[in-house]
């Protein structure tokens, strides 16, 4: 059967957008390869790797249009045949996987390049105060969005985000959090892959004090108004910023078909419950309400924040735990 356009269209693109350089071993030595999450099996733990020499992208675009469809709730990702195998990423970050020939895609044109498929199950890590080194977040006005860190490359957007406190491993991390669900840029929600960080909110502490000490004025310090410019912008998009332990960072931008920060909640006494997302690690994996990635972002109590809610809900800002809403603290 004939693989999807769809599908394809997500090997040559969305794959060769996300492929990081790796390592596997065996054999040995170790292959020298580019891997990402399979775009064409649904289980973000399917891991295909293209190892070879040269070219990347020409050898997954000289991959021949016609391939079995995988079939529904393929288990194990499909393989049968698998060795032991350890993928090392540039990042630092590693993972012990099950791995064989791919069973869906067929050769490369070019022999010097061979698909790998990997079964990577890895355990979900729920970000603590080593992750975290930064919370809690300064109680501090934000500098405005034209001075914030413009960045390129992969991304989550949970400015709209329904959260939950209650999820599978909250008792493992000593700081508040809330599971939320989030999205990524794709070519239906007309995100691009251009996002800002707001420099208030980096949760790496040494990340933190690295971007100061480089933009002490954000973008109008020398040399740092540039796309991808800062060590923040860098280390988001290397995947460093946490030990590439996740698989993408959440940033911001605004968006009219997504929405954002548009319903100011005013909570006298106690304050109000909002997750803050900005920085927040992520994972590729669908989330408490079907959103496609999810994250874990700190929980923050204010008398005045900003959240994302549908223009005109008048009962967003009304308590509704264990849901709570993304959003940003008004000083």
């Amino acid at each position: 059967m004939d693989l999807s356009a769809g599908a394809m269209a997500g090997l040559d693109g969305a794959w060769l957008q996300e492929a990081s350089p790796a390592r596997l071993r065996p054999p040995v030595p170790a292959a020298a390869c580019k891997c990402a999450p399979d775009p064409i099996l649904p289980n973000p733990s399917c891991i295909l790797c293209l190892c070879g020499t040269g070219n990347a992208a020409s050898a997954a675009l000289a991959s021949s249009a016609k391939a079995m469809q995988p079939p529904k709730n393929v288990t194990a990702c499909g393989l049968k045949n698998t060795t032991k195998t350890l993928i090392a990423y540039g990042t630092g970050a590693k993972s012990t996987c099950q791995c064989g020939p791919d069973p869906f895609l067929p050769k490369p044109k070019d022999p010097a390049f061979e698909w790998t498929l990997c079964n990577c199950p890895r355990k979900t890590i729920i970000p603590d105060t080593a992750t975290y080194s930064a919370w809690p977040a300064p109680q501090a006005k934000s500098p405005p969005q034209t001075q914030w860190p413009r960045c390129s490359g992969n991304y989550a957007l949970c400015s709209s985000a329904n959260c939950t406190i209650k999820f599978v491993g909250q008792a493992s991390s000593t700081i508040p959090l809330a599971e939320c669900g989030c999205i990524i840029p794709t070519p239906s929600n007309g995100l691009s892959n251009n996002s800002l960080v707001d420099p208030t909110y980096i949760l790496s502490a040494p990340l933190a004090a690295l971007e100061e000490r480089r933009c002490p004025n954000n973008t109008k310090s020398p040399g740092c108004g540039y796309l991808n410019a800062t060590p923040v912008c860098k280390a988001i998009t290397d995947n460093t910023i946490y030990g590439g332990q996740y698989d993408y960072i959440s940033t911001f931008t605004s968006s009219p078909e997504v929405g954002g920060f548009n319903k100011l909640c005013v909570r006298p006494g106690q304050g109000g419950l909002f997750a803050q997302c900005m920085t927040a690690a992520c994972y590729k994996k669908t989330a408490f309400d079907g959103s496609p990635v999810t994250c874990y972002c700190p929980v923050y109590r204010a008398n005045k924040y900003l959240i994302g809610s549908p223009i005109g809900d008048p009962d967003s800002c009304k308590p509704n735990l264990p849901y709570v809403l993304s959003g940003v603290a008004v000083y």
